[in-house]
């Protein structure tokens, strides 16, 4: 606020002495600096004004006498190219000779000393600061600077990077948040705006852009001007199917430069059990498919992301009567004091059993609940700590009789017992559980075990466990017990030579061990001489070799051997070869070769051989080994033996990537009118991409659906006639006329039929991205008409022929050449529809408007001076060029004068003519009749009283005429009745104030008017009961009145007489 400032000093310790102080003040836009500002991480921001293109900013400041730092100030996060320019003045009184250095990433930039102006090229992308310091030692109280900054660049920003999949690739991933990339700073309010991104996937039709698009709202974390933005997915985390990120243009840096082309990145989501949005709750809890991994086991799996301290998330699955439920859970960003707790409920949200991750694990499983009644539970995830972040569930239901087992049971003092069913002839047992993580071990107690008997251990695994399970027995002292055959695998024979309690430990090989690493393990103890069982065995693989390239076919050939105790009684079964990457069968990266039938029995010992022409998968490559299952189906009896039958190549073979076409729809365009019943011309390219050409014709289809829920309005499909050489490119050119007022998507498909297998330079699912979409809007089409009234007042533009939903600008221009026409009002039909030039409105109908115009109206006013003298008739607001009068109408007491407008006296008649070309302001001058008065005063009776007031006085003045309420003179006494004005009554009371005005006369001749009345009493009547001559009579009565009260005491004294008596009294 403006106005006077005063500075007061005053002592805060005990300092003593002269001081000095400099007041500076600074006009906007320039400001002054704030101390300490004395290193780039405390730099002063200015206040920059931005152009597109550019920004600048004006500071000021000193060095004070101890400031050998000089002062800081940010010149913002600047991509490669800015133009840094520094100017640098001082004021006459300024005793500074200042330094001028740009920071950069690197340190040091650029440097001129002493300086007055700098200009530096930016190399490099990074936040950048200016730093104004003395440069001969002149720093001091007087030390000031103005310091000018400029910044320029018109180069666009670039996204460097954003941690989503990268482009057309498969994920597995659960995406809840992602961070992007810039290549400068950029500016803070375009990208927090989340209207300049749009995440979506495809929805239930598996495409993008069509109605059922599920679209996720982004929420953009705090932006600063950093290289680096972070992103919240709501309604996470993102689903199943293609995904498309899109980056707006609109998202500009702090120089105004917006992208010079929308990003896009598109990739696509696996099926991984994710959580659905707004789990909150077991109404809208996400299901989890339960597989049937054996008739007595299933298993199902589920992720989610921990949101807030508030999220809760709920998944529901099916359960029998008597079923046995675990819930296995991983929290991979588990941390001390960050976990997760899982509950098992019901419908209730009773809690049935809890997992709390603990502090030095990420992972855990409840204990194995019995469910109490056939019906859906739910698995409840919520904080304990503050963990926030992706969990993942696992969700085992064993059919009573099978077990589950508890964990913890990691050695032989904490292992599970198992329940064993004894026979007279053998002992077995069962249990289910999962392999939790590559150092998991899981221990069970099988009780004690004679001499001269066997431990037979086999381990069933589902066929998408992806576990490769490794059986061990020991005994009570941790030994570990020799088996018979093979080792390392998912059986196991131990000849047990020594009365002990014995316990099996499953595991797992290959480093499979994880969450739903699922597994029932069965025992059976026996006497050793009752063990005569078959065991299938692969002995041998041997690996193609050669040159090889994916899609070859390739010799395979492994040999299969009876390595039990006894023939095989079945003569048939079947031996799956598949493909991996690993040793592991199972596991999701297998890719499936051949399912070889055998017939035959085997003795024991003997053995056949498999070679076999497979042919590769297409779009592999790298090292591979050959993975055997040998009786892949269980066909063959080998009691607990069946936990040996998968078997891997030694060693890895390489397969390169062959050459692939890549088809692709390229530069679809979508022209035309967009006005419904009007024809679209859709065009568009053919063009194989890929590395080899297209051996044959390619099937295409054409579609056209509605935007807003997907119907298909037209489909055609076209063959392309083939081949196509590598690059090549065929036009498309074809009409639609459209029928519907609705936004149409365009969508155009190559290869509809997967006649061919492509691949591109990321993979084979981006290289079967062979869509391509352009969205055509198509509206109905309104006319707008406009016209001006009068045409010579003057025009109206902006009518035509329009889309509805345009928002329709018209405008009205005066014409003023010839007369100063103004702009009324639009109307239609004599109907309002706006008062101001520019009328805007949204289209959904045909519209007639006229634009109206008129001459102005001026006003007239009329001044009273004084405004009692009189009164004016004739004024207010009239028409451009119209005649009017003015009259005046003295009051009474006044005259008129003189009409007068500003200096010029007009006339003096009591009417005044006036044309209006504007407006007018004229005064009514009025003059007073009767602005003396002499005023004379007497009484009457003349003589009786004196009356005052008498005098020479003007139009204002006030005197009080005064008279005596009652006076005497001589014998009477005078009583005050009125005053009277020249003859007319004034007043009743005896003092009357007088202020002179006009209306009054000249000469005023005051009279006091009284009644007089003699000093004596006077008889007034006397009333009597008989005339006279009165008669004899003893009845004569007298009344008599006086003029006046009289004392009662005092009796009044009556004397009778007649001719001949004397008088009587």
């Amino acid at each position: 606020m403006g106005g006077r400032y005063l500075m007061r000093v005053e002592r805060y310790d005990n300092n003593y002495g002269e001081y000095r102080f400099r007041i500076t003040t600074m006009a906007p836009p320039r400001l002054l600096e704030s101390e300490d500002n004395n290193s780039t991480g405390n730099a002063d921001l200015p206040n920059y004004v931005l152009q597109t293109g550019s920004r600048s900013a004006q500071m000021a400041g000193f060095i004070h006498g101890n400031d050998t730092a000089g002062d800081y100030f940010q010149l913002g996060n600047l991509g490669i190219g800015t133009t840094i320019n520094l100017g640098l003045d001082w004021p006459d009184s300024s005793t500074l000779s200042a330094s001028l250095e740009i920071y950069g990433p690197a340190g040091l930039a650029a440097q001129l000393s002493p300086a007055t102006n700098v200009v530096y090229g930016t190399v490099t992308n990074g936040n950048f600061y200016v730093r104004v310091s003395d440069a001969a030692t002149t720093r001091g109280l007087d030390a000031q600077y103005l310091l000018d900054l400029a910044l320029s660049d018109s180069t666009p920003p670039e996204i460097t990077s954003v941690s989503l999949p990268v482009e057309g690739s498969e994920t597995t991933a659960l995406i809840s948040s992602f961070n992007i990339g810039f290549s400068e700073g950029m500016d803070a309010a375009s990208v927090t705006d989340p209207a300049n991104y749009d995440l979506r996937s495809a929805g239930p039709d598996g495409l993008l852009d069509t109605a059922d698009d599920e679209i996720y709202p982004l929420v953009p974390g705090a932006y600063s001007g950093g290289s680096s933005i972070s992103m919240t997915v709501s309604l996470s985390p993102v689903q199943a199917g293609p995904v498309r990120l899109t980056i707006s243009q609109n998202l500009s840096d702090i120089l105004a430069n917006g992208l010079a082309a929308p990003y896009v990145r598109s990739f696509t989501v696996e099926d991984i059990g994710a959580e659905t949005p707004n789990n909150d709750s077991t109404a809208t809890a996400t299901p989890i498919a339960m597989t049937n991994e054996f008739a007595d086991l299933r298993g199902g799996d589920a992720r989610g992301a921990m949101q807030g301290s508030s999220d809760v998330d709920y998944f529901s699955f099916t359960a029998s009567s008597n079923d046995s439920v675990v819930v296995g859970a991983d929290s991979p960003l588990h941390g001390t004091y960050h976990r997760l707790r899982f509950r098992l409920v019901d419908t209730n949200d009773t809690v049935l059993a809890e997992l709390i991750t603990p502090h030095y694990d990420e992972r855990g499983q409840t204990a194995p609940f019995t469910i109490p009644a056939d019906g859906t539970y739910y698995v409840r995830v919520s904080p304990y700590d503050n963990y926030f972040g992706e969990y993942r569930i696992h969700v085992m239901a064993a059919t009573e009789p099978l077990p589950l087992e508890t964990e913890i049971n990691g050695t032989v003092g904490t292992a599970n017992a198992m329940a064993m069913t004894y026979s007279p002839s053998n002992a077995i047992g069962s249990i289910a559980g999962y392999v939790g993580h590559v150092a998991d071990n899981d221990y069970f107690e099988i009780g004690p075990v004679t001499n001269e008997q066997t431990i037979l251990v086999g381990v069933r695994i589902p066929t998408d466990s992806g576990l490769v399970p490794v059986v061990s027995v020991y005994n009570s002292a941790g030994a570990y017990q020799s088996e018979e055959g093979a080792t390392g695998d998912g059986s196991a024979e131990v000849r047990v030579t020594e009365s002990n309690t014995y316990f099996v430990v499953v595991r797992s090989g290959e480093n499979t061990g994880g969450l739903g690493k699922d597994y029932i393990m069965d025992v059976e103890v026996l006497p050793t001489a009752a063990v005569v069982i078959p065991n299938l065995g692969v002995t041998q693989i041997s690996a193609p070799s050669g040159s090889i390239e994916s899609g070859d076919s390739v010799l395979v050939s492994f040999i299969v051997e009876n390595v039990g105790s006894a023939p095989t009684q079945e003569g048939a079964w079947f031996d799956r070869v598949v493909l991996s990457s690993n040793k592991v069968m199972g596991d999701g990266d297998d890719h499936p070769l051949a399912i070889i039938g055998h017939a035959g029995n085997l003795a024991i010992g003997e053995s056949y051989t498999n070679q076999n022409m497979v042919a590769l998968p297409h779009g592999i490559s790298g090292d591979f080994y050959i993975v055997v299952y040998t009786d892949f189906g269980d066909l063959v009896n080998e009691r607990l033996f069946e936990g040996d039958n998968i078997a891997a190549s030694a060693a890895t073979f390489p397969i390169a990537l062959a050459d692939y076409p890549d088809l692709k729809v390229e530069d679809l365009q979508v022209s035309g009118s967009n006005e419904v019943g009007q024809v679209l011309s859709i065009d568009w390219n053919t063009a194989n991409r890929g590395a080899v050409a297209v051996p044959g014709s390619v099937s295409e289809r054409l579609r056209i659906l509605r935007v807003d829920n997907g119907a298909e309005l037209y489909s055609k499909d076209y063959t392309v006639s083939g081949p196509l050489a590598i690059d090549a490119v065929v036009p498309h050119s074809v009409t639609y006329t459209t029928v519907q007022a609705v936004a149409h998507q365009v969508v155009v498909t190559t290869d509809i039929a997967d006649d061919y297998y492509e691949f591109d330079a990321v993979s084979h699912a981006s290289a079967e991205q062979n869509s391509a979409s352009a969205s055509a809007p198509v509206f109905n089409y309104y006319n707008v008409t406009v016209s001006s009234k009068p045409v010579a007042g003057g025009s109206a533009s902006g009518g035509g022929h329009f889309p509805a939903g345009t928002i329709v600008h018209v405008t009205a221009a005066v014409n003023t050449n010839t007369l100063p026409y103004a702009f009324f009002n639009w109307t239609e039909n004599g109907a309002f529809r706006s008062g101001t030039t520019n009328y805007a409105f949204l289209l959904a109908r045909n519209y007639n408007l006229t634009a109206n115009f008129g001459l102005p109206q001026f006003s007239l006013t009329a001044v009273r001076v004084p405004e009692t003298g009189g009164s004016v008739t004739g004024a207010g607001s009239y028409d451009y060029a119209s005649t009017n009068v003015l009259r005046a109408y003295p009051n009474p007491g006044y005259g008129f004068d003189r009409w007068q407008e500003g200096p010029t006296v007009l006339g003096t008649a009591l009417t005044v003519t006036n044309v209006l070309y504007g407006t007018r302001e004229m005064t009514a001058y009025f003059y007073e009749l009767n602005p003396y008065h002499t005023v004379t005063t007497a009484s009457d009776p003349a003589g009786v009283a004196s009356v005052s007031g008498a005098g020479n006085y003007t139009n204002g003045n006030s005197v009080a005429f005064a008279a005596p309420q009652m006076t005497t003179n001589g014998a009477n006494r005078y009583i005050f009745q009125r005053l009277e004005l020249n003859g007319a009554f004034l007043a009743s009371t005896n003092e009357y104030l007088n202020t002179f005005t006009t209306l009054q006369p000249s000469n005023m001749h005051v009279v006091a008017e009284y009644t007089g009345q003699p000093l004596e009493p006077q008889v007034r009547v006397v009333n009597r009961s008989r005339a006279n001559p009165v008669p004899a009579t003893t009845n004569f009565l007298l009344d008599v009145v006086f003029d006046r009260s009289m004392q009662p005491g005092i009796e009044p004294l009556v004397v009778f007489t007649n001719e001949a008596a004397p008088a009587m009294t």
